[in-house]
């Protein structure tokens, strides 16, 4: 964990754990899954990507039948709840072979944002990875997501290596790859 900021973080991650709660999703779930994707990312997306990109990346990434792969692979979704209300959603995976766990999403709806609700999600994400052992978890955010970068470095992770993807249809993803070690994994 880095120094400064990240045991804070962890700390408040544990406070506000009370408050969310983190439910695994199912089949069942994907119009869930789906709609929240949806909403989040056409609410906070626009002036980090183009409009045409979000969609392009809704259609590619949230199809019923690429969730309902991904949840028949080793991905593993889980809907966060506040109260009884559904408000984002993350999804991970171990690779066996790097010891690590891919954060593949972690998606909060804009209002939940700056209430502690994020960091619980990366906490619960760490604590997931140590019950596999992981030694890292690993992600990528877009460069120009700076809200979330600086709250991924808050965390402790750093960032490891810039990559750009042409993901199709004229658009590519120009991300970090950020890592963060477990200690005691």
């Amino acid at each position: 964990m880095a120094e400064g900021g990240g045991l804070d973080c962890i700390l408040l991650g544990l406070l506000r754990l009370g408050m969310a709660t983190f439910e695994q999703a199912a089949v069942k779930d994907i119009p869930i899954i789906q709609e929240l994707a949806y909403t989040i990312w056409y609410q906070y997306y626009p002036g980090i990507i183009s409009v045409e990109q979000i969609s392009y990346m809704l259609q590619m990434m949230y199809s019923s039948s690429t969730i309902h792969s991904e949840l028949r692979s080793q991905v593993i979704y889980e809907l966060v709840k506040d109260r009884q209300v559904f408000i984002g959603y993350l999804s991970y995976q171990y690779e066996k072979d790097t010891h690590r766990i891919k954060l593949n999403k972690l998606y909060l709806l804009p209002k939940y944002h700056g209430q502690g609700i994020g960091q619980s999600m990366l906490f619960h994400t760490q604590e997931k990875g140590k019950q596999y052992k992981a030694d890292q978890i690993y992600l990528t955010a877009n460069k120009n997501n700076d809200k979330a970068i600086r709250a991924y470095k808050k965390f402790g992770f750093v960032v490891t290596e810039s990559i750009v993807n042409d993901i199709g249809g004229g658009h590519v993803m120009d991300d970090f790859i950020m890592t963060c070690d477990l200690e005691g994994a």
